[in-house]
């Protein structure tokens, strides 16, 4: 069940490394009651 408001929200995050744009303009929200994992091999986001 979602919730109008976001509990945690991110805007416009971007990852660079040198001479390549990864990611760009990413929009993630979280909201109360959910979990969420993300990550790839070598880092991870809970």
């Amino acid at each position: 069940m979602q919730q109008s408001t976001p509990y945690l929200s991110f805007r416009g995050i971007g990852k660079t490394f040198p001479g390549v744009k990864a990611l760009t303009d990413i929009s993630f929200d979280c909201y109360a009651g959910q979990v969420h994992a993300l990550g790839n091999a070598a880092n991870l986001l809970i």
